[in-house]
């Protein structure tokens, strides 16, 4: 098996700017950022943060 294989992803140009910055101001570049990222769903066995449905406006109002 290869020692390493290719990633690619498509975005738009502003948020990849925006995570440039973001990744520039933590010392890391893309590719160490998407690669600790990969690295942590690898050892979580799952995504490192909460993935959750935005509550619309309407859901919000119902609720309560």
């Amino acid at each position: 098996m290869a020692k390493y294989a290719t990633v690619r992803v498509r975005v738009g140009a502003e948020r990849k700017a925006k995570v440039e910055d973001v990744f520039s101001r933590l010392g890391l570049s893309v590719d160490q950022a998407v690669s600790l990222f990969l690295s942590e769903v690898a050892r979580q066995d799952g995504i490192p943060f909460p993935l959750t449905i935005p509550a619309t406006d309407a859901d919000y109002f119902r609720a309560k």
